[in-house]
């Protein structure tokens, strides 16, 4: 990476020192401790559309995420509770339409 690129880095990026971390435990997996592992999986939930973006740039370590990600699914799935309130939030809204119709509000 050349210094411009790295320039570029430290003005888009959200969280520059954690994600450059990220990158280096990356290139490491999976010859990882389970301390950093956790940490490699905190990290990738963690991180935002536009550091996962600059991630992205660098296909090597790119590659690794991937292949955490697919090693290590169930970090990445949505939970039960956060399930639940989806569904509670759509009956909801519902509610709310069909209410709004019973009363004439188009």
């Amino acid at each position: 990476m050349t210094s411009h690129d790295d320039a570029g880095r430290a003005r888009w990026a959200d969280d520059l020192q954690s994600l450059t971390r990220l990158e280096q435990l990356l290139m490491r997996y999976p010859k990882l401790d389970p301390a950093e592992n956790r940490e490699v999986g905190q990290l990738l939930v963690q991180t935002g559309p536009l550091d996962m973006g600059l991630l992205s740039a660098n296909q090597a370590a790119w590659t690794q995420a991937e292949r955490y990600r697919a090693e290590n699914p169930h970090l990445f799935r949505m939970s039960v509770t956060k399930r639940l309130g989806l569904a509670a939030l759509a009956l909801l809204t519902v509610a709310i339409i069909w209410w709004l119709a019973d009363i004439g509000l188009p």
